[in-house]
């Protein structure tokens, strides 16, 4: 599922990914930064709204590069639904860039996942941890 999300974050035609990179792009996000963190763009039902909604995908690794959860950032900041929500059987834990598994020089944790992809551009040496973002 991430895979094929990250991919579909590419479709230069689709009103999904162009929705969801406009997203992306107002919180000063640039292609590399979608491709180092596996983003990607999916529609997911979101509970709290009652309807489904475009949101941005961000897949959790574990040590041997298996997903082991797939949480999904809302792009439509709707007043009435969630901001997040996670793909059923998702298993909960801190998020990181695939390249700093098991690997921790200095580490600087953050609050979200998205926060985390951002920054990490301008702060490459430092290892970054995220924490879930509150819901």
């Amino acid at each position: 599922m991430a895979y094929q999300a990250s991919k579909r974050i590419d479709e230069p035609e689709g009103q999904l990914s162009q929705r969801v990179r406009a997203y992306l792009r107002g919180r000063s996000f640039l292609p590399p930064t979608l491709d180092r963190a596996l983003l990607g763009a999916a529609t997911v039902y979101d509970p709290k709204a009652g309807r489904i909604r475009p949101a941005v995908v961000i897949p959790y690794l574990n040590k041997n590069l298996d997903i082991r959860a797939i949480k999904y950032r809302f792009a439509d900041d709707a007043p009435d639904g969630l901001r997040y929500t996670s793909a059923k059987g998702s298993q909960a834990g801190f998020y990181y860039l695939p390249e700093f598994l098991g690997y921790f020089d200095q580490l600087l944790v953050v609050e979200g996942e998205l926060t985390c992809c951002h920054w990490c551009k301008y702060y490459r040496r430092l290892t970054w941890l995220a924490r879930a973002a509150k819901h």
